[in-house]
């Protein structure tokens, strides 16, 4: 082989590597087993810190 040929496989080779992972990082998003439990506790945590924050709010606007 060539080091024209060579230097072209390799970036075949890093191309395929490339798309296998975004690939793979795909098929993850929805790969059911797994879980979401933190990303859910942390979503609720975050609507129950904005909750409280619009009650406070709306409390002072009342006075």
């Amino acid at each position: 082989m060539s080091k024209s040929q060579i230097e072209t496989q390799k970036e075949r080779i890093l191309e395929y590597r490339d798309e296998s992972q975004r690939l793979d990082q795909c098929s993850r998003l929805y790969d059911s087993s797994v879980s979401n439990d933190g990303f859910e506790l942390d979503a609720s945590h975050i609507v129950q810190k904005g909750s409280a924050f619009l009650t406070k709010k709306r409390g002072k606007e009342e006075y």
